[in-house]
């Protein structure tokens, strides 16, 4: 289901996207998966969104959402998710070539969403573990880069990887995160 979503929204932008991209285009917006490799070898796989205001021909604000998620089996099957909105300057190599190596250092929060055990006392006597979910709000520190392949003047393939450090709750948490999609540029600049 997830797929055929994607899908039918990258065909949707491969088709509407080009007539309205120009190559001065003030804005730029891409969407595409997201694989997060965490601390303890865990796999997350997931969606990215960001959004980009062209400041000037090698610089831009940037606004980015994310989300991963996995199946755990503990006690039974349970979904635990990492969730992330942060912000920061984009910089870029060039601007009006085909091929354009961009880097970020994004800010924000990362939320993480995890079930966790609790022990709670029987009226009985002893304790039974029951899963507890639980929600950390991170500060959420993320550098990174890539590389932009354009098709059309609007239309393009977007590579990357980052570094994210999730800072808070008594500990730290490390990620690395690889992502590809599509990246549209548009407006008038």
């Amino acid at each position: 289901m997830k797929f055929r979503l994607c899908l039918s929204l990258a065909l949707i932008l491969y088709v509407v996207m080009p007539v309205v991209a120009q190559s001065d285009a003030k804005y730029e917006g891409a969407a595409g998966y997201s694989f997060l490799r965490g601390d303890f070898s865990t796999n997350r796989h997931g969606w990215v969104l960001s959004f980009a205001e062209k400041v000037s021909n090698r610089f831009g604000l940037e606004a980015e959402v994310g989300g991963n998620y996995r199946k755990t089996t503990f006690l039974g099957s349970q979904n635990d998710f990492v969730h992330s909105i942060l912000a920061g300057p984009q910089f870029k190599l060039r601007n009006d070539a085909k091929l354009v190596p961009w880097g970020h250092v994004l800010m924000g929060i990362a939320l993480n969403n995890v079930a966790r055990p609790l022990f709670v006392a029987s009226p009985i006597g002893g304790s039974t573990l029951v899963p507890m979910r639980a929600t950390d709000v991170r500060f959420g520190f993320q550098p990174g880069g890539g590389i932009d392949y354009w098709l059309t003047s609007g239309f393009g393939i977007r590579l990357g990887a980052d570094y994210r450090r999730a800072i808070g709750n008594f500990s730290d948490r490390n990620f690395f995160r690889l992502q590809s999609g599509i990246v549209v540029r548009f407006g008038g600049g």
